[in-house]
């Protein structure tokens, strides 16, 4: 028996790239024939997971079986923090990628995947999602919890004003705004601003906002993060 701990597996469907990595991999000498038993660890089990990792494993073993692996009738999924917790699972029977694929494009996802303002895309530095849908800073209204927002209606001298100022005040929607920074902004950003566009798409939170009745004043505290520039 060969033992083949995270062996990576890849595919190409309908100029998609499935890739991943299968978390044990045993190979059995049986009869002068290699066979593959896959193993995949959880921390536990739950049934609301068991479609999704069931999938995982299915499509796993087709791929293998597309390469020209002999798989076994068997796989296994097994807890690796909870003892006598597994699954065995029946891969027999051959997968349909494309359909796989094309049910993951439709899929409806969970609400809190849909929210923009919790994928962590919408305000990654490295891969910012084009399309996150989150509210600018002057129409969330907002008290509580911090909250992610993205802004395209500040001017590029409103934006090094208050980097270098810490704090503006903006008049829009007939209302005042002061915008400051937070306490725990990153100053190094501002260095890695191209200041060469002349419009920004501003990703970061909302750490506090606050209505000052008494002089109609709307204070909003923010820690943007992400400068993309538009043109």
């Amino acid at each position: 028996m060969n033992i083949l701990p995270e062996e990576d597996i890849f595919d190409l469907q309908n100029k998609i790239f499935i890739v991943g990595e299968i978390d044990l991999l045993l190979e059995f000498n049986i009869e002068e024939q290699s066979k593959y038993v896959l193993i995949d660890w959880k921390r536990s089990l739950h049934r609301d997971s068991d479609h999704k990792n069931e999938n995982q494993l299915k499509i796993y073993a087709q791929i293998l079986k597309n390469q020209g692996y002999n798989i076994h009738k068997h796989g296994w999924i097994i807890s690796h923090k909870k003892n006598n917790q597994s699954k065995k699972l029946n891969l027999e029977h051959g997968e349909n990628l494309l359909k796989h694929l094309s049910d993951w494009e439709q899929q409806t996802f969970r609400s809190s995947i849909r929210s923009c303002g919790l994928c962590k895309r919408s305000d990654s530095k490295l891969n910012p999602c084009p399309q996150s849908a989150c509210m600018d800073i002057f129409d969330i209204k907002h008290d509580g919890s911090p909250v992610t927002f993205r802004e395209t209606g500040v001017t590029k001298s409103e934006w090094k004003s208050l980097l270098k100022n810490k704090t503006i005040t903006i008049k829009k929607n007939n209302h005042r705004y002061e915008i400051c920074l937070d306490e725990n902004f990153d100053t190094s950003i501002e260095h890695s601003v191209d200041w060469n566009h002349e419009s920004f798409d501003v990703r970061g939170k909302i750490k506090k906002r606050t209505h000052i009745m008494s002089f109609d004043v709307i204070n909003i505290i923010i820690n943007p993060r992400v400068f993309i520039g538009l043109n």
